[in-house]
């Protein structure tokens, strides 16, 4: 139920900004997308952990930390789209190994059983992220403006229907 919320709101919030991303007018809002997409995370964040406490699920934790992850993978998108249009091959292949490694050390875990485990991987997959994009993750910062372009693309969001046409995907 709460990962189903979670990736709702981000499917639907994500819009097509990492298109954008790769046409030539857009660039100049690069900042600002990933300061949009840090707020909307913050809001997910916050609006999960009070479902997960609200409904006394039983693995809390492991939801909690899942929902983090999920919001970590939507930011850094944009920091690897980033890396993509400026052919930064080495930033992207280390993603993938870190990926692929991740992902089957999670069919390990499946396979065998451990699934306490994951709550455990989960955190380092989220540390990796972090550290994999420091300095990305180190320009996000909080402010007025950056308030402002969130307010003003989730209303050009509705105006323009692209939240509606999200619904439409679920």
């Amino acid at each position: 139920l709460t990962m189903s919320f979670t990736l709702f709101l981000f499917n639907i919030f994500s819009a097509n900004h990492r298109s954008l991303l790769y046409s030539e007018n857009y660039e100049t809002k690069t900042i600002s997308i990933i300061h949009f997409r840090f707020l909307v995370s913050l809001l997910i964040l916050v609006s999960s952990i009070f479902i997960i406490l609200f409904f006394e699920f039983e693995n809390k934790f492991f939801l909690i930390m899942l929902t983090i992850l999920i919001c970590v993978q939507w930011i850094a998108e944009i920091f690897l789209t980033i890396h993509e249009k400026k052919r930064k091959i080495q930033a992207v292949n280390y993603i993938l190994f870190s990926n692929l490694s991740f992902f089957i050390l999670v069919c390990i875990i499946i396979v065998f059983g451990w699934l306490n485990y994951l709550s455990f991987l989960i955190p380092i997959i989220i540390l990796n992220y972090i550290i994999i994009f420091k300095n990305e993750f180190g320009k996000i910062n909080l402010n007025i403006r950056n308030f402002l372009f969130f307010f003003n693309t989730l209303n050009s969001s509705i105006k323009n229907l692209e939240i509606i046409s999200s619904f439409a995907l679920n």
